[in-house]
């Protein structure tokens, strides 16, 4: 039973860092997500925001990755309007678009560095920023279909789950 117990321990210190080396990566990440749900046999065209890059004042790379359909399927278009750069989807199905690059460093200037085009900034009464969003829709239908448009930027908190989770089995293993 020692001799398990040593031979454990001696693996742990043996493995640790290469379990750690693969797991232990920080990174940052954005992710812009468009959720759509049109009327039942219509066409229905979105001119929404897109993330822009504050230092250089240009479509942020993360729009310029392959754009992906996660479910569904349309036509994806970015455009100048006269409140911005905006893409311009046309669609006739339920459809979810995910766009998201990862960063490999934590980086604190990463959520200053991010906006999306065609908003303005205002402050509520509490003082609170409120950002509002020019947003055009139409569709043949007639109906504003549904739709949900979201901006991530953050810390991949998965990683760092699996992290902190395999330090603490390492470590239950250890005191076996």
């Amino acid at each position: 039973m020692k001799n398990n117990k040593i031979l454990l321990i001696f693996l742990i210190i043996i493995l640790t860092p290469v379990f750690l080396g693969c797991i232990d990566r920080q990174s940052s990440y954005v992710s812009y997500s468009i959720y759509v749900t049109p009327d039942e046999n219509s066409e229905t065209t979105l001119i929404v925001p897109v993330v822009i890059d504050n230092k250089s004042g240009e479509i942020d790379e993360v729009m310029t990755n392959p754009k992906k359909f996660s479910s569904g399927g349309g036509v994806l278009e970015t455009i100048e309007t006269d409140k911005g750069l905006a893409l311009k989807i046309i669609i006739n199905e339920e459809v979810e678009i995910d766009f998201s690059k990862e960063y490999k460093e934590i980086t604190s200037d990463l959520m200053r560095n991010k906006t999306l085009s065609m908003t303005n900034l205002n402050y509520d009464e509490n003082g609170k920023p409120v950002i509002k969003s020019w947003v055009y829709v139409n569709s043949s239908a007639g109906q504003v279909p549904r739709f949900f448009v979201s901006l991530h930027i953050g810390e991949n908190y998965k990683v760092q789950f699996l992290r902190f989770g395999w330090q603490k089995y390492l470590q239950r293993l250890a005191s076996v």
